[in-house]
């Protein structure tokens, strides 16, 4: 019995390390439906995303709304069709996890991002040319994100980011909710974003994402679908139940 009891316990202990996380490949799944990194990860040269109804931001039917371009060592640059903004860039790392962003609109924004994994958290650190700095931290279990918090502090203003995560039996990403929480005097700012994924065996089928407004009941809404290979393929946008646009994504 002894001998039973000692076999037992070693086999929970070498489970628990097996399930202890030591990747940053859970962070991953946040990336399913992001243009830039399933461009790196398929070998995608150029995207384009083109109006095909309706208007939005400066383009209008049959112009270009958003470009993609994938350059050497992971980094893909993005430009949007709009008289407010914007391009914008991104470098993956070898294993395919965002290392730096860049953002020019009216000013030049350059983020770099490093992680470091403690048990089974993944801590993110994130800081600009302004010293701005956001922290994350991502609770893993079974290599699968639960949870993320973050804190940014913009303007005295600390906007805290809260997600949940939700998975199918195939452990399959089945919903976000992403709640952004203004301090201290803009309570009233609070936005919550709802995220679903539908897939096809295994293959993301479709994203529908909505946008709350403060008062909780209208929303921008813009759903997704996906090609056969699980790359981004037509959007629609819509205000409520009113369609405002229909794009569709040509990949080269």
């Amino acid at each position: 019995m002894k001998y039973l009891m000692l076999i037992f316990s070693l086999f929970s202990i070498v489970s628990c390390q097996q399930k202890e996380n030591n990747s940053l490949e859970p962070l991953k799944i946040d990336y399913i439906d992001n243009i830039p990194f399933l461009m790196t990860q398929m070998e995608i040269d150029s995207v384009l995303e083109v109006v095909n109804y309706g208007r939005v931001g400066s383009a209008e039917e049959g112009e270009i709304f958003n470009s993609y371009v994938l350059y050497k060592d992971n980094i893909v640059k993005q430009r949007m069709n709009s008289s407010m903004c914007c391009s914008y860039g991104f470098r993956f790392d070898s294993l395919g996890v965002l290392v730096e962003k860049h953002l020019f609109s009216d000013y030049s924004t350059n983020s770099l991002i490093s992680y470091e994994i403690i048990n089974n958290r993944i801590k993110a650190f994130e800081k600009d040319n302004f010293n701005e700095t956001t922290n994350s931290t991502y609770i893993i279990e079974d290599e699968r994100i639960l949870s993320k918090t973050g804190h940014r502090t913009i303007d005295s203003i600390i906007v805290v980011e809260n997600i949940e995560y939700a998975y199918n039996n195939k452990n399959q990403l089945i919903e976000k909710i992403i709640n952004f929480q203004n301090h201290p005097e803009k309570a009233s700012d609070d936005e919550t974003i709802v995220k679903t994924f539908l897939w096809s065996k295994s293959i993301l089928n479709e994203t529908d994402e909505k946008e709350y407004y403060p008062n909780g009941i209208d929303y921008f809404e813009t759903i997704t679908k996906f090609d056969s290979n699980g790359f981004p393929s037509s959007k629609i946008i819509k205000k409520n139940s009113d369609t405002i646009c229909k794009t569709r994504i040509e990949k080269f």
